[in-house]
């Protein structure tokens, strides 16, 4: 909602359209990194002692709403 608020309300509607879509994929990307590198360092320091609680496909599904 926050990105649609700010990058959203652009004159030409195409524009903000697209430039909200590619916000909105960036974040999904970097939110994916940061579970891929969150799991790798459960794996390697905790040794799988602690779960992390979602998924690439939460963070898709999150990003989809």
């Amino acid at each position: 909602k926050r990105v649609e608020k700010h990058f959203g309300e652009a004159d030409d509607i195409s524009l903000s359209r697209g430039l909200v879509n590619t916000v909105v994929g960036e974040c999904e990307k970097k939110y994916i990194g940061i579970g891929e590198r969150t799991r790798r360092l459960v794996k390697d320091v905790y040794e799988g002692s602690v779960e992390v609680e979602w998924r690439d496909e939460d963070v898709v599904a999150a990003f989809r709403r």
